[in-house]
């Protein structure tokens, strides 16, 4: 029985979660963490350098919005959970007539 409960402390115990996500143009995403964890941004991007995240028109492009990185990190580091949208309207559009996308590296601690 000891050594069960000692196995489960572990296993809860475990690792932070880390993670990326990527929300396409025009959608709204939510960023997480379990009850207890709170979101650490390591950075953020908005624009287009990957030609296979989030298909549409002209995905060869490539194009970064400038301020991506501090609108998150204001928005989400230190709450439990986030929503983010309206990357246009926030952040401008760097590339016109493409689909763009906000790619977000993070971690729950």
């Amino acid at each position: 029985m000891m050594k069960w409960l000692v196995v489960m402390m572990c296993f809860f115990y475990v690792v932070n979660a880390r993670g990326s996500v990527d929300f396409c143009d025009g959608s709204r995403g939510e960023i997480s963490c379990p009850i207890g964890k709170t979101i650490l941004v390591y950075t953020a991007f908005y624009g287009r350098n990957n030609p296979g995240t989030c298909p549409g028109s002209n995905t060869q492009y490539n194009c970064q919005a400038n301020g991506g990185d501090d609108y998150v990190k204001n928005a989400c580091t230190g709450q439990n959970s986030c929503y983010l949208s309206s990357f246009d309207d926030i952040l401008g559009d760097p590339c016109r007539g493409t689909t763009k996308y906000m790619h977000v590296d993070f971690e729950c601690l």
